[in-house]
């Protein structure tokens, strides 16, 4: 998937390594029902890593 661009450059918690342009997650399933439920949960976890840098590029802005 595209990485957002609020993440891009920034460190990756899995990895711990800065993210790039595209976020590249192996699922390790064979079951086509677990490998949807485990994208969801990458989804979920991306938007969360998003928001949470949105939030603090907005905190480091507003106390300028």
């Amino acid at each position: 998937m595209v990485t957002p661009p609020v993440l891009v450059g920034t460190q990756n918690s899995w990895t711990k390594k800065s993210f790039g342009n595209e976020i590249k997650l192996g699922l390790n399933t064979t079951s086509h029902a677990e490998a949807v439920r485990l994208r969801d949960v990458r989804i979920g976890q991306i938007r969360q890593l998003e928001a949470d840098a949105k939030a603090r590029s907005a905190l480091a802005g507003s106390s300028t």
